[in-house]
């Protein structure tokens, strides 16, 4: 396993690599999206393979999602793919997101673990 430096901004505990197909017609600006996808802030990396129209994007689930890097492409007229494969994916990755929010958001409660009071006693 390689010992890869991430980025300052992404907590590698909520790390995920998405992996999508992109549909778009024309004249593509592709380094230019990489590059204010790459700027945003939680993202790891990215790369945009303009030959297959894919995107394989890695970020910090507990502050991205792929709706934040849905709405670059948008600005520039491209979209996931509509295939069955590709918005089953989309689904997934959109419920494992909001999962991961909401883990980050939740307090965790034990009937087992030591209150504040337990902590003065010796």
């Amino acid at each position: 396993m390689s010992k890869k430096e991430h980025k300052a901004s992404v907590d590698k505990t909520y790390l995920v690599k998405r992996h999508l197909k992109l549909d778009g017609e024309g004249d593509i600006p592709w380094d230019q999206i990489e590059e204010e996808i790459d700027q945003l802030m939680g993202i790891d990396e990215i790369h945009l393979v303009k030959d297959k129209h894919t995107i394989t994007v890695a970020y910090d689930a507990s502050y991205k999602s792929l709706e934040d890097i849905e709405k670059i492409l948008d600005a520039h007229f491209i979209h996931t793919a509509e295939d069955w494969w590709t918005r089953t994916k989309k689904s997934w990755y959109e419920y494992t997101d909001n999962n991961i929010k909401d883990n980050v958001k939740h307090k965790a409660w034990s009937c087992h673990s030591s209150g504040p009071s337990d902590k003065t006693k010796k």
